[in-house]
């Protein structure tokens, strides 16, 4: 309880094998290929000039963020990955910087390490929400990687 999308419910330990049995068989029974397949909402496209903290400051004056007001999530397209490394206790982040001709942003990709196999990406399409990075006195306009794929363009 507490709120819209809490939801919960108690189960004797002896009774668990055969509610995960249940619930599986529902699963097959209701859910199809499609409703499987992962789905990312973009509110909109932005050039990587608009990336800035004059953005940043209209986008939080829609705040409070949370369950019924997400963080808007935007799209850019064809940023050239300047470096990759591993980041955070399990090496599980990715920290990235990335550019066009002009500007070189900051980006962190949490819990998706495991996505680099093989050759990184020279360029990417970015999806992301913005964020203000405060560390060590200093403060960054940062990407928050959601999802990336290698560009088309």
């Amino acid at each position: 309880g507490g709120h819209a999308m809490a939801a919960g419910f108690e189960v004797d330990n002896s009774n668990l094998a055969a509610l995960t049995a249940r619930l599986r068989d529902i699963a097959r029974e209701e859910l199809t290929p499609e409703d499987l397949i992962p789905t990312l909402r973009i509110d909109t496209e932005l050039s990587s000039k608009e990336i800035t903290f004059d953005t940043l400051d209209l986008i939080s004056q829609l705040a409070p963020f949370g369950t019924d007001n997400e963080r808007p999530v935007f799209i850019t397209r064809g940023l050239i990955v300047r470096q990759h490394r591993l980041v955070g206790n399990n090496s599980n982040h990715m920290k990235l910087l990335l550019s066009n001709s002009v500007v070189v942003l900051d980006a962190i990709a949490f819990h998706q390490a495991e996505r680099i196999t093989g050759e990184f990406p020279k360029a990417v399409d970015v999806v992301y929400t913005l964020n203000r990075h405060e560390w060590n006195g200093r403060t960054d306009l940062q990407l928050v990687v959601k999802d990336f794929r290698p560009s088309e363009a």
